[in-house]
Parts: structure tokens; C-alpha cells; sequence
């Protein structure tokens, strides 16, 4: 098992952004180069990184360290083990790692993407550093997604291929290929929606009675999230929902740009932890716009939900507002918090 002398640790406003093995340089741009930043400002950060590295100059932006267990102390110092079971379910004598830490550091999670001794990517883990059941849950469930769809070949998207699911150490992990190495992240301007991509996965709809609201899968995570802020909005939903059926179909659950990358014509959908089979018929149309413009809800709640009702509730019918107000709750469900801020802000907005 290859061990190398230290990673190189990236920080970005005080905080790990990445590390990788204290190689050679072209290692080290095989790595920034799977870096997708979600944020403007990550973006210039990576651009800033990556022209260090070629111009022989990013050890003024990095500094040495043992292993990424010297970084974060919910990773334990069985590092190395986790490498080399990488590197038995990726079938090679040895991998190279490169750790990336979501901004969000309340995730509990780093995201692993590994390559071979020829700097090529062959393998991407996420890895949970979290002891919650339920939250290693959502890993499994992916790896199923991404199995079923192994099986059913999809013509108008592309998933990564499910390699493995397991523990070792104090890591619970789910193992995939790695997104093509030219993919690219797709426009953050609305009109990219996949809609194609979106029919083809949702499949046949089916109408659902709204007394039975309770035997959805993620009906009761919804009521145990709200609280008295939200009790316009949920008194209404309730109100609407009265008019008979609702349409529920797959959905990806947190379709963004953040989760879509194009190789050439390829579209290539990725992260199906929230994928559920009975989610309302618009979730992922009305999540893509929520996504969109979610830097603008979180700036200014109210007027940002004014704009969502005025563009989907103006002149909708009865059938068009419930299938947009369920489809809310079912963000508010995920813990996305756009949908949270408008739904606290509805009865004034």
C-alpha cells in the first residue's frame, strides 16, 4: 500500500477546503481538476489554486500535514486502512486520495475522490463521519437508486456506477465511479432545467387520495419539522388539499445545478440521497427554481417568497396550487431551507 509523506492542505477563510498527497504537480492538478465548486466564490478560490499550481507557486497557499485525521477530529487516524479497503473494491494495489470538505461543516461528511498511480481518477467515496443511523441511512439508499438504475440503463442521463456500501473504522462509505474527467458543471441560468431527463426518471404518475396523506414516506418527517411559523402555510395546504387527489411519481428530491455536469452531450445526474418513489409529481421542477434563486430567499425571505407565490400562484387552478404547495412541503421534509423560509413566511408574503 503506497503511503505517501503528507498531504497538502487548502483552506479557504479559515477552513479545510482540500487535501491531497504531497506528490507531484501533475498529480495535484488531476486533483483540483475534480474541485466543483458550488459557490462564485469557491469558484475563483479553485481558479486562484489551480493557476498557483501551474505556475509552481501553491505552497504559498497550502501547508504540510501527516493526514487528513490531523484536520478534522471526526476522522479517526485509521486512514490508511480506509485507503487500502478503497483500493481492494477498485481492484488496484494502491490509490491516491484527495479529501474535500462541503462548506457546510455541519455535514459530517468529506467527499473522497481516488486515482491511480497514473493520477487517474477511478474511483469517488462519500464518507460519512456521522454515528447517526439514519444519516448513513441516506448513503444506502443512494447505493440502491444508482443499482436500480444499473438495471434500467436510462437513455437521456447518465448515473455513476454503485461500486460498494460498507464501514471501516469509524467511516461508513459509499463508493462509486467517478464522474468523466472532462464533465463540466452545467449554467446556473434557469433554462438548463432537464426537464427530458426528469420525465424519463419520474415515470408513470399515480394519483394518491389525500387521506392517506400518512402513508407517504416522508409525510411525517414534514409534520415533525414545523413549527407555529409555519401554520398558515400548512392550514392552507391542508385546505387545498381537500379538492380530492394529488399526482406522486420518483423524483431526485434536491435537483440543482450543484448536481448536474455535462461531458459533451452528456447530461450526468448525480447524489440520489433523497430520491423517494412517491414524491409530488413537481418536486424536482419546482425544486430546480428554488434552487436557482436560493441565494436571493435566504438574502430576503419575504420578498423572495412574494416572488415564488406571484410566479406560481397567479392564476393558478386549484389542481396547480396543491401540486406547488405539496411539492414545498416535500422540500420542507428534505431539510432544504428554502422552502423552510418560504413556508415561514407565507401568511405575510
Amino acid at each position: 500500500m503506497h503511503e505517501p509523506s503528507g498531504y497538502l492542505l487548502y483552506k479557504y477563510a479559515g477552513r479545510p477546503v482540500f487535501a491531497i498527497p504531497a506528490l507531484a504537480s501533475n498529480f495535484r492538478q488531476a486533483a483540483i481538476k475534480r474541485f466543483q465548486p458550488t459557490t462564485w466564490r469557491r469558484g475563483t478560490y479553485r481558479g486562484i489554486v489551480h493557476a498557483s499550481m501551474l505556475l509552481g507557486m501553491d505552497f504559498l497557499l497550502n501547508q504540510t500535514i501527516e493526514s487528513p485525521a490531523e484536520v478534522d477530529s471526526m476522522l479517526s487516524d485509521e486512514w490508511t486502512l480506509f485507503l487500502s479497503e478503497m483500493a481492494d473494491h477498485l481492484g488496484v494495489s494502491r490509490v491516491d486520495a484527495a479529501v474535500f470538505w462541503p462548506p457546510q461543516p455541519d455535514r459530517k461528511r468529506i467527499y473522497v475522490h481516488l486515482f491511480d498511480k497514473h493520477s487517474r481518477p477511478i474511483g469517488y467515496a462519500k464518507v460519512s463521519l456521522s454515528l447517526s443511523s439514519s444519516t448513513n441511512a441516506l448513503l444506502r439508499h443512494e447505493g440502491l437508486v444508482l443499482s436500480a438504475f444499473s438495471e434500467i440503463k436510462p437513455i437521456s442521463f447518465k448515473v455513476p456506477q454503485f461500486i460498494s456500501y460498507g464501514s471501516v473504522a469509524n467511516y461508513t462509505y459509499l463508493l462509486l465511479s467517478p464522474l468523466p474527467q472532462y464533465a463540466r458543471p452545467v449554467s446556473r441560468r434557469r433554462y438548463f432545467y432537464p426537464a427530458a431527463c426528469v420525465r424519463e426518471y419520474a415515470g408513470p404518475t399515480s394519483r394518491f387520495g389525500v387521506a392517506g396523506l400518512h402513508k407517504l414516506s416522508w409525510w411525517n418527517k414534514y409534520l415533525s419539522v414545523i413549527d407555529e411559523r409555519c401554520r398558515a402555510f400548512h392550514d392552507e395546504l391542508l385546505e387545498t388539499l381537500s379538492i380530492g387527489e394529488i399526482s406522486i411519481c420518483m423524483a431526485h428530491g434536491d435537483l440543482s445545478n450543484n448536481n448536474i455536469v455535462r461531458c459533451g452531450s452528456e447530461i450526468w445526474i448525480f447524489d440520489w440521497e433523497g430520491s423517494v418513489p412517491d414524491a409530488p409529481v413537481r418536486t424536482d421542477e419546482i425544486g430546480y427554481y428554488l434552487a436557482t434563486n436560493q441565494p436571493n430567499i435566504r438574502r430576503n425571505p419575504h420578498r423572495g417568497t412574494k416572488l415564488v407565490k406571484r410566479k406560481y400562484l397567479t392564476d393558478a387552478t386549484p389542481d396547480m396550487k396543491a401540486s406547488f404547495m405539496i411539492a414545498l412541503a416535500f422540500r420542507v421534509a428534505s431539510d432544504i431551507d428554502d422552502a423552510s423560509l418560504i413556508i415561514q413566511n407565507w401568511r405575510n408574503a
